[in-house]
């Protein structure tokens, strides 16, 4: 037979011995895949084979490599568990979780928006060996395994996705190397591997880049009651979010929605603070959750509703008594006005003398660039990503919900003018919202690659902004539907909510409990970024430490968008600091 003939049956036999599905004892490593930095990998997604990956790791810090499996087979396959042997206990602590999709039915961006699922919740699986993380409880154990309650169906030409996440505890230095397999539910494995070596330093346990985000006990309760009829305990439920928010390195800036305060029938104010200290306290202290930061942030806590000026004066100068005395008044502030326009900066100026008639020392913060206008009455400056000055110079309107414009000029001055604020005493700081949509500035939606969400510390950093606001983690929990099958809010998806609500009954959710998201994994990687530079600028000198940030994010409009190019920067941060440790011997 000529060779032509051959041709054809020979490579049936060779399809037959690499394919999923055929009579192999083994799966081929191909087809299982492993992610390292963390990208967005959508079901339709290929990616490229890779059986192994070395991760770089600072003690305390937390580090994620995305596990997968590719299905060019014409049937489909399933996933039923994965397993990871380790030659020896130690200290490094595991946790898996199944990345789920949300679908965006509208992008939220004009220009590069695509429509489909989208991965983002990220779904604790319990580990049947030792071993487990923070999540789990574990002690480091030699073999873990995770088998799924249902196996993971992977349809012909898709891939299933799922995060590995490693959490380094302080002081440990010993490189290891995991043996990553993953099991279909024909019996067939695909061998992986996971080599952790860690860097010689520590990052700190308190957080460098402050952090305020929103949150609501009260739309957490009330969306977990909607969607399931199994009761929970609504104060325990919200310490569970709060925990993995903390876990996550965010701070809550009103984590305890009671007011402490109670008007007497004289007009009075009469406070009993054991609910808030038990609570903001501990969250402050660091004592609430040993395995989270302590809070970095908190704002002036509620007051009761219908407060004269005087009666408002009397809590606030009560309110300032009281957490100084506790050693927290530097990290509380009060919120001026959100977003005001500037035929309101009168009314901005006017409760900002108030706040300072009662005690001088209470921060106050308001989402507007530097302006001269309100000099004097805001401690912390917080401008949007978009108007902090390294992009667009003004603003000649101004946009209130719903998508109502109003001619309101707006100067946003270069970044330079916060430093001459930092020089008086003030501070500045950033925020993101859904203003991100009109062009590619960074951002905290689902929908676009995971630079975005991981590049804000970056530029934080790079400017000298100090913290982090954002204004809501539960918006949606308040909306009609679930965040699970509407993630859009108001123009962009995701935007004010970075958990979902896990209630039981769902595939591998036995009880009521927040799950993070894939976005609050990758911001998490550029706050413990943040915590290099940080750290650099003190080895390094901070002209260096600001120059390695420019690299990544040289403005808002101009940053990195591929996330091994970044984690590369990262990398040569780790060694530099490294080297100074070592020189410093």
């Amino acid at each position: 037979m000529p060779a032509r003939r051959w041709s054809f049956p020979i490579s049936l036999f060779c399809l037959a011995l690499v394919l999923p599905g055929s009579a192999v004892a083994g799966g081929r490593a191909e087809y299982a895949f492993l992610q390292y930095p963390v990208e967005k990998i959508r079901p339709g997604d290929m990616p490229a084979a890779r059986a192994s990956v070395t991760v770089r790791c600072a003690g305390n810090e937390y580090e994620s490599v995305v596990i997968g499996f590719r299905n060019p087979s014409a049937a489909s396959l399933e996933v039923s568990g994965i397993r990871v042997s380790r030659r020896e206990p130690a200290p490094a602590l595991l946790n898996l979780y199944r990345i789920d999709y949300v679908p965006v039915t509208a992008p939220s961006r004009w220009f590069s928006g695509t429509k489909g699922p989208w991965p983002d919740p990220l779904i604790p699986i319990t580990a049947q060996g030792a071993g487990g993380g923070p999540d789990e409880g574990g002690d480091g154990g030699v073999d873990m395994r995770w088998a799924f309650e249902r196996s993971v169906v992977v349809p012909p030409g898709e891939n299933r996705s799922f995060l590995l996440e490693v959490y380094l505890p302080p002081g440990d230095r010993a490189s290891e190397e995991l043996a990553v397999s993953l099991s279909l539910s024909d019996g067939r494995t695909y061998p992986l591997v996971v080599r952790v070596q860690p860097w010689s330093f520590d990052l700190p346990r308190e957080s460098s880049l402050a952090t305020a985000f929103g949150f609501s006990a009260g739309l957490v309760a009330g969306k977990h009651a909607e969607l399931s009829t199994i009761p929970f305990s609504g104060a325990d439920l919200a310490l569970e979010y709060l925990h993995i928010l903390g876990r996550y390195k965010v701070s809550v800036g009103f984590p305890h929605e009671p007011s402490p305060a109670a008007v007497n029938g004289d007009g009075s104010l009469s406070f009993d603070w054991s609910g808030f200290d038990e609570l903001t306290g501990r969250a402050l202290d660091g004592t609430l959750f040993p395995d989270a930061p302590p809070s970095t942030s908190f704002q002036v806590p509620a007051s009761p509703p219908g407060l004269s000026i005087e009666q408002s004066t009397a809590y606030l100068r009560e309110v300032a008594a009281h957490v100084r005395e506790k050693g927290w008044l530097g990290r509380m502030f009060y919120y001026l006005h959100d977003e005001p326009l500037r035929s309101e900066y009168p009314s901005v100026r006017a409760v900002a003398e108030r706040v300072r008639d009662a005690d001088p020392d209470i921060r106050t913060l308001v989402t507007e660039p530097y302006t001269p206008d309100l000099q004097g009455s805001v401690s912390i400056w917080c401008p949007d990503i978009p108007f902090i000055g390294d992009s667009l110079p003004f603003m000649p309107v101004a946009a209130r919900w719903p998508y109502k414009l109003y001619f309101d000029w707006q100067s946003n001055p270069p970044p330079s003018r916060y430093a001459a604020r930092r020089a008086e005493g003030e501070q500045a700081w950033l925020y993101t919202c859904n203003s991100a949509v009109f062009l590619d500035y960074p951002n905290l939606f689902i929908d676009t690659g995971a630079s975005a969400n991981r590049i804000i510390p970056w530029l934080a950093f790079r400017h000298g902004f100090t913290g982090l606001l954002y204004w809501h983690s539960v918006v949606s929990y308040g909306m009609a539907g679930s965040p699970w099958g509407s993630p859009l809010v108001m123009l962009a998806n995701g935007d004010g909510n970075l958990l979902y609500p896990g209630v039981p009954g769902q595939p591998d959710i036995r009880t009521h409990r927040p799950i993070p998201s894939l976005r609050l994994q990758i911001l998490r990687d550029g706050l413990e970024d943040y915590e290099y530079l940080e750290l650099a600028s003190r080895a390094l000198g901070m002209n260096e430490a600001r120059d390695a940030a420019a690299r990544v994010a040289s403005s808002s409009l101009c940053w990195v968008h591929d996330g091994a190019a970044m984690e590369r920067i990262r990398e040569e941060i780790g060694m530099r600091i490294e080297r100074s440790i070592m020189d410093g011997r």
